[in-house]
This record gives C-alpha cells, sequence and structure tokens, in this order.
C-alpha cells in the first residue's frame, strides 16, 4: 500500500494512497468479508511521520466502527511486514505498534536459529502476538521479510505448517516470484518452494507492484499488486520478460477469494482492479496516468523551439487549461502525464531546461503533473570531436583541468585526487536544487585530509562574528553597529531553482528501485540524505 508516499512531492498523490486504501475497505464492508490479508508494505518508509500514522490509526479505527455499524461484527486486518515495514535496528515497528493497539492482527512466525526451524506460535488475544490465526475453516500462517534468505525456509515452513483436512491453509509472505519483475530480485519457482503446495492451499504474496498468480494454468500463489501506480515503469505492460512502453497496464487490484466447502475445497478468486482514472464503474478509482508516445525534437534549433514543438504536439492528446473549467487536484481524472524526448538535436543537453519545460506545460495542460524522460536524446555538439586529436568535449574538458592542476607544483602530485573532486563537484552543480552547503563541506573535508597545512581562511562575516562575541561580553549596546554585509557568490547560489540539468530518467532513485528507506520524492528529504 505504502501508505505516506509523497510521489513526485505532491500533497495530493499523498492523498490518493489514503483514499485507495479506504475505498479498499469500504468494499471489504460491502462484500461481508470474513477477514482482508495485507501481505506487507502498508508504510512506504520505516521511519513515518507522525501524521501518516494518524491518519491510519483514523481511518482503521473509522473502518472498525462501521464494521460494527453495518455488520454488528468487526473484519480483522490480517499483516505481515514487508521491507519497507520492517526496521533495522529495533525488534519493534510501527506494524507491532498498531498491533499493539489492537488495529491490526500482525502474524509473525519466526526462524528459530537453535532448532533451524520455522515457528509458528498461536495468536493470543491478550499479548496481541502470534504466527498463526484460525477463523472458521481458514488457518493463516504469516512470517514477515526475509529478504535473500527466503528461499532457504520452504523445508522448514512446509516442517512447520500442520497438514489437516479441516483447514484450508492460507500463507502469508512477502517476496516475489521471479520472472514477474525484472527490476527486482525473486525467489525461483523451484523444488522446495512447489513442496510447499502440499501443505498450503494459498500462498498470499506481496512486495510485487503487479498483479499475477502462479503457475498460470493451476495457480495457488497470488499477488494482488500495488494500490497505486509508484514508478513510472509501472504504467507499461510486462510482457515476454519484458516492459512494453507502447501499452498501458492496468493489473493492479484486490484479490475477492471465496472458500467453500470441505476438501476438496471449492475456490472462487477474482481480481478486482484499480481503474486509469475514474470512468469504470466495476473498477476501483485510481489516479489517471497518461503515457504517450515519444516527442521527437530533432528538429529544433535550441530548446525554446523544442518547448514550442512540444506543446503543439500535446495539444492534440492532452486537455488545454481553460480559465474557470480546470478538473479540481482530488479528481482523479486529473491526469499525470509520461512521455520521452527522443532525437538528435543540434545543441547541448546543457541547455535542457526541465524546470522550464515542466512550468509551460503546467500553465498551459489541464494536467496534475508532467513526468518527462530524455534519456533518447543524442547532441551533435555534446559529441563533436575537437582539433586533430579527436577529443571530446568532455575529454577536452579534462585535459584543460589536469593542466591547470599540474602547473601548481603542490597539486601537480595529486591531479588525479583533484580531479575526481572536480568531477563530483561538478555532478552535483549540475542537479535542479544543488546542496551548495553540502558542497563547503565536501572540499574542506577533502582539503583537510588531502593537505595537512590546510586551514580555514575566515570570511568577514566570520570575523564579524568573533568580534560580535567579544563585544557581547562586554555589555557594548550592538544597536549602532551595521550587521548587513553583502552575500557572497557562494551563499547567494544556495537554494536557488537552478534546474538547466539533464534528466537522465524520469527518476533515478524510482527506476533503479533504490530502497534508501524508499526514496521520498522530496528535495528537502534529498538534501537531508546527503548531508548523512
Amino acid at each position: 500500500m505504502h501508505l505516506g508516499k509523497k510521489q513526485y512531492n505532491l500533497e495530493i498523490r499523498y492523498k490518493d494512497y489514503f483514499n485507495t486504501f479506504q475505498r479498499i475497505l469500504s468494499i471489504a464492508v460491502k462484500k461481508n468479508v470474513d477477514f482482508l490479508l495485507i501481505a506487507g508494505d502498508i508504510f512506504d518508509n520505516r521511519k513515518i511521520d507522525p501524521s501518516v500514522l494518524s491518519e491510519v490509526f483514523n481511518i482503521i479505527q473509522n473502518f472498525k466502527k462501521e464494521c460494527l455499524k453495518k455488520l454488528d461484527r468487526e473484519i480483522p486486518l490480517i499483516c505481515i511486514e514487508g521491507n519497507h515495514d520492517n526496521p533495522l535496528s529495533s525488534s519493534k515497528s510501527w506494524m507491532s505498534f498498531l498491533a499493539d493497539l489492537n488495529l491490526i492482527i500482525l502474524l509473525e512466525g519466526y526462524y528459530d536459529i537453535s532448532s533451524q526451524s520455522i515457528i509458528f506460535p498461536p495468536y493470543s488475544e491478550k499479548t496481541r502476538k502470534g504466527g498463526f490465526i484460525k477463523i472458521k475453516d481458514c488457518c493463516i500462517y504469516g512470517l514477515p521479510f526475509y529478504g535473500s534468505f527466503t528461499y532457504k525456509l520452504f523445508p522448514s515452513i512446509r516442517a512447520a505448517i500442520k497438514d489437516s483436512k479441516e483447514c484450508f491453509n492460507i500463507l502469508m509472505m512477502h517476496f516475489g516470484i521471479k520472472g514477474y519483475d525484472e527490476m527486482k530480485p525473486g525467489i525461483p519457482y523451484e523444488k522446495e518452494l512447489e513442496l510447499l503446495r502440499e501443505k498450503v492451499d494459498y500462498l498470499a504474496l506481496g512486495h510485487y507492484h503487479r498483479h499475477y498468480s502462479h503457475p498460470p494454468k493451476e495457480p495457488w500463489i497470488y499477488n494482488p499488486g500495488s494500490i497505486e501506480i509508484n514508478t513510472t515503469r509501472e504504467l507499461y505492460a510486462f510482457r515476454n520478460n519484458k516492459y512494453d512502453d507502447k501499452a498501458w497496464r492496468s493489473e493492479r487490484g484486490i484479490i475477492l477469494g471465496k472458500i467453500m466447502g470441505k476438501e476438496p475445497y471449492q475456490q472462487d478468486f477474482d481480481l478486482i482492479e484499480f481503474d486509469n482514472g475514474a470512468l469504470n464503474v466495476d473498477m476501483i478509482p485510481n489516479r489517471k496516468f497518461l503515457t504517450l508516445e515519444p516527442i521527437d525534437i530533432s528538429q529544433s534549433n535550441s530548446f525554446k523551439d523544442a518547448i514550442i514543438l512540444i506543446k503543439e504536439k500535446l495539444k492534440k492528446l492532452v486537455p488545454l487549461k481553460e480559465k474557470g473549467k480546470e478538473l479540481p487536484d482530488e479528481d482523479l481524472n486529473k491526469m499525470i502525464i509520461v512521455f520521452s524526448l527522443k532525437g538528435e538535436i543540434p545543441y547541448s543537453r546543457i541547455e535542457i531546461n526541465m524546470g522550464e519545460l515542466r512550468r509551460e506545460l503546467l500553465e498551459t495542460f489541464d494536467i496534475l503533473d508532467v513526468r518527462i524522460s530524455t534519456k533518447r536524446l543524442i547532441s551533435t555538439l555534446d559529441s563533436i570531436e575537437l582539433f586533430d586529436e579527436g577529443k571530446t568535449i568532455n575529454e577536452l574538458e579534462k585535459e584543460i583541468f589536469l593542466s591547470i592542476i599540474e602547473q601548481n607544483p603542490d597539486h601537480a602530485p595529486k591531479k588525479e585526487q583533484i580531479m575526481n573532486l572536480i568531477e563530483d563537484l561538478k555532478t552535483e552543480l549540475l542537479l535542479k536544487k544543488p546542496n551548495i552547503k553540502y558542497l563547503k563541506q565536501k572540499v574542506e573535508e577533502w582539503s583537510k585530509l588531502t593537505y595537512k597545512q590546510f586551514h580555514e581562511i575566515k570570511s568577514p562575516r566570520d570575523k564579524l562574528g568573533a568580534e560580535k562575541k567579544e563585544i557581547d561580553n562586554s555589555d557594548i549596546d550592538l544597536g549602532e553597529i551595521a550587521m548587513d554585509f553583502p552575500e557572497s557568490e557562494t551563499e547567494m547560489k544556495e537554494g536557488e531553482d537552478l534546474e538547466k540539468i539533464e534528466e537522465e530518467d524520469f527518476e533515478l532513485y524510482e527506476e533503479l528501485e533504490i530502497d534508501l528507506d524508499d526514496f521520498i520524492d522530496d528535495e528537502r528529504r534529498k538534501n537531508k540524505e546527503k548531508e548523512k
């Protein structure tokens, strides 16, 4: 569910996730289900803000009240911890906190190292702990996320689960079957996993964000998918182990299961899909994403020309903004558009100002946001060979820097180290919002480690601070002392919106699926991570 995710730093996307969760709970009440399974990743981040916890608390509390009012009973939320819920340095998680408050039933089977076996303690209403619970004729077992160790657990799990003809055995785990998401590691469907079928009637999985059931012909493993689009690559169809960027894939939803009779049980499992927007009454409403064909800007002579060309192309596909007729952000049909730029351009990629393009499009079209990739663009200028030596601009730039460094005998022996530092600085300065404070600190620390004679040169502002401290200690009135020194060039640039960059992809962290406590699309948090 990834509750608490603030996708693209948009407040409304933060709310979308909670709203979808509420819709799912309403369906559970409407369908009068006996229980609801959540196989991990309730939260987007193991370090959540208090506001996220408060929102989840209120939603589940209201759900429990609605159940009592309409059904005269509660519908238990049976959960396990996913990799986003798992604490790094504590035995307690926010999931266990929700369990302590009797808001969820958290199943926590565990691997016992001493006996090298899996233990599923019966769930206790008193302690609100356990790894196994029975509801009607369903015996439900749960394990938290075990990562790369998962595949070693299957024999122990098989030994731990009771072979009972009186129970329909459900096992909840958090991992993906290899082959259904090539961007994430998966567990191959091999003998030890297949043998689990002897004890498990239904393996309820989380982790992968698309729906699948396995094996395709006689499935017993089910993964419903994420409740919202979390990354742009989830927009594309997955066919023959490759993502097809020409087709929309809406294969995400919730699985409604009916289990009837005794052994052999009659089973009926249906996927209720999420809609792309709020148009189909038989589907669950979701934020609309529109994926477009790549736009060729090779005919533009400058990025200003490219913006005009892009807008003309989009006018045929995307609704224009009309004063007084714009859709409110809360309307799920107010879309996020996704496309890439392609072509061979006669100007440098450094001229591509994604911030300017994004502002132009948001002012022109009635959309919530736009995500643009430029990795298909090729610049003839950036790859041009200079002089007779056949050097590119980047190679020439490095050569010039090295020659400047070598002119100083103190620096020449460390020229490669200095060159590496320069390249690091350049990488940071080309970001949308370079962290100048971080760069200053990086240079200072690097210099102290590299040069024994290095010492900090105090600026006039620093000197004034020292003088002020001395004056403060002498009880002199500072009222007449001028304190307004001009900002240095470096200080003026700090925090400015320097957005002339090459955007290698929609979101670097999004595409690579780097965890980093799952990266939040918030510039303020980006800077905090860098400072750490």
